[in-house]
């Protein structure tokens, strides 16, 4: 680790070296640093005994979480804090929205919820594909609460009548929309280049072997996971969820017909 912390000060000593070519000013006040791995990696770590990491002649301190683009990094690669803030979010904008909701129909709560809040849940949800079954269920309840709000219920009555006439996916089936969305993009386009490297595609001798042997080939190449972080990545994730769509859903060449296909079988797979 200290070896990793030097070659970071260098680093940074050659940014302040063109900032400072470049007429520009670094702020080391906004400067954060952050180890991140598992709870048992981390704890074989004492942090007391590594060498500073500086940004000129200030000493940044390591966090134990950090904020880039609205996401919540956690040191010990866990989402609890994260999901906290839009949770939080959530909770203000609903009790602004309560405080006139007596005086709203059902129709214009709906569109408040799905135009102010929806996109908060949405924001960057790939990031936690891989959301643990608890978190998940904290963000399934509190939509429960928006629903509530919407048709004025009370608490203890049954919802799945009114989530079908919202025709609305549940947290973790919106989570696979946007991931199915975002991996036919890539592979009808190729774009962008850093995620369609990453899915790995079969090769089509292999593809041709199971098509003449009378198998169903697939798209790519799934490799076994020997930890838990490569199988909650990006890669694995998107591969694996594109090869348990049916071919009626995959084979769609136009945007429009894609996402109607992907929508009906997530919806009838609820």
């Amino acid at each position: 680790m200290a070896d990793v912390i030097e070659a970071l000060n260098r680093d940074a000593a050659s940014i302040l070296d063109w900032a400072a070519a470049s007429g520009l000013t670094v702020n080391a006040a906004k400067t954060k640093a952050i180890l991140l791995g598992s709870i048992q990696q981390l704890m074989r770590i004492d942090k007391t005994s590594l060498p500073p990491l500086r940004v000129g002649d200030a000493v940044i301190p390591l966090s134990s979480s950090v904020n880039d683009l609205g996401v919540t990094l956690s040191e010990n690669l866990t989402w609890n804090e994260h999901i906290s803030r839009p949770c939080s979010s959530v909770h203000r904008v609903l009790y602004k929205l309560k405080y006139s909701g007596y005086f709203l129909s059902g129709t214009l709560k709906r569109r408040l919820v799905f135009s102010l809040v929806m996109p908060i849940f949405d924001y960057a949800c790939l990031t936690f594909y891989d959301l643990s079954d608890y978190l998940n269920t904290k963000l399934q309840r509190l939509f429960h609460v928006l629903v509530r709000f919407i048709f004025g219920l009370r608490r203890d009555t049954t919802l799945r009548p009114y989530l079908e006439e919202l025709h609305c996916l549940s947290m973790a089936d919106r989570r696979k929309y946007f991931l199915a969305m975002l991996t036919w993009r890539v592979l009808q386009t190729g774009l962008p280049g850093y995620l369609d490297q990453r899915l790995r595609r079969l090769d089509a001798t292999i593809r041709r072997s199971a098509r003449l042997a009378g198998d169903q080939p697939g798209v790519f190449d799934i490799r076994r996971c020997r930890t838990n972080a490569y199988a909650g990545s990006f890669s694995r994730s998107a591969m694996t969820l594109w090869e348990s769509l049916p071919g009626s859903v995959g084979r769609h060449r136009r945007e429009g017909g894609f996402k109607a296909a992907l929508l009906a079988y997530l919806a009838e797979d609820r």
